[in-house]
């Protein structure tokens, strides 16, 4: 090495901040967290957790639905979609019953409660969807066609049996 290089100047490109910063994967990441940083007083209020509230909103938007539908629906993995539905049922905003035909499966549903919880932040969270629509304007919608793109194509050549979802 000349005697006038550094050891940063000869460190391994991949692990430059730009490099880094650039990726797809720390790019996506941090748009997750600024764009759920910004629900997360709302949920804050209700002691809610973002996992929990997507339960909720898919419990809400589609109904009843068996744990595994509800796992896969929300990318959450099992085991964390029984503890959140466990948790959410002591608080009384969902409830869970087995059908008589198969005692392996378990239902999930919102309770009256859950309804009325979905009503009343849907209420907090509108203008906060409205404010990101109004950042991205236009581009929202070709933001959302991207996204989608990508996440169809990597499901589709994930290897069999590989776990998607989030704990």
């Amino acid at each position: 090495m000349p005697d006038d290089m550094k050891l940063e100047d000869v460190a391994d490109p991949a692990y430059s901040p730009g490099l880094f910063d650039e990726s797809l994967p720390v790019i996506l990441l941090r748009a997750r967290i600024a764009v759920t940083a910004c629900f997360r007083p709302v949920l804050t209020q209700h002691e809610l957790t973002d996992a929990q509230w997507r339960v909720i909103k898919v419990l809400a938007g589609s109904g009843p639905m068996d744990v595994s539908e509800l796992s896969r629906r929300t990318d959450l993995l099992a085991p964390s979609i029984s503890r959140i539905v466990r948790d959410l049922g002591v608080r009384g905003v969902t409830s869970r019953t087995t059908p008589p035909q198969d005692a392996r499966r378990s239902i999930v549903g919102l309770t009256d409660q859950g309804e009325a919880l979905v009503d009343k932040l849907q209420k907090a969270v509108t203008p906060i969807h409205h404010h990101l629509d109004g950042l991205l304007g236009e581009d929202k919608k070709d933001l959302k066609r991207i996204l989608a793109r990508l996440t169809a194509a990597l499901s589709a050549s994930l290897p069999e049996g590989w776990q998607q979802g989030e704990e």
